[in-house]
């Protein structure tokens, strides 16, 4: 199988995961399955193509054993993210009892485009707040049992960890994080 068809395929049932469609490609005789699931993994693709990939399981001769390794994988990921989404969640409400305002960006905002939240995973969540909240909102993730990453925290953006969950918050307290010129 040449590098192109593996990208094409890999594109198209991408496209079918997000659009919740069949894969518009009509032959996947000669794929190699375990190639598509290692560029799934790397590109944290597993929860969002477990489904299109189920479909064509039994089709296409994919081993059981890897649908099982997909499918665990899979789930294990997208519990993972619920558990994100549930610290999110938090956070936002604490902030809004607390009159913070929080701006999501980032990747968090691009998993409304697919399927289910969860099928989307993410390294971490970002938060801008403005500079007038800043120690209200430091303070917030201190109470919450958020442990600041000092190795990732910059002059304008400072890292938190929720250890328990393995959740890390980027909270900005600007969009131009290292930019120092006049605006």
């Amino acid at each position: 199988m040449n590098e192109q068809y593996i990208i094409k395929f890999m594109l198209s049932i991408v496209n079918s995961a997000i659009h919740e469609e069949e894969s518009s490609l009509e032959d996947c005789s000669e794929v190699d399955w375990e190639k598509v699931y290692a560029i799934a993994q790397k590109n944290m693709l597993i929860p969002l193509l477990y489904d299109p990939v189920q479909k064509l399981a039994g089709q296409y001769k994919i081993s059981e054993e890897l649908m099982a390794y997909w499918k665990n994988n899979a789930f294990r990921s997208m519990l993972s993210e619920y558990e994100k989404y549930g610290a999110l969640r938090q956070i936002l409400s604490v902030a809004k009892k607390q009159n913070i305002t929080c701006i999501l960006f980032k990747g968090c905002v691009l998993a409304d485009v697919y399927p289910k939240y969860s099928s989307r995973v993410s390294c971490d969540t970002d938060i801008l707040v403005y500079q007038r909240d800043r120690e209200k909102a430091i303070k917030l993730f201190e109470n919450l049992g958020y442990r600041k990453d000092e190795q990732s925290s910059k002059e304008l953006v400072y890292g938190y960890i929720m250890d328990a969950i393995h959740y890390k918050v980027e909270l900005h307290f600007s969009l131009w994080e290292d930019y120092k010129a006049l605006r």
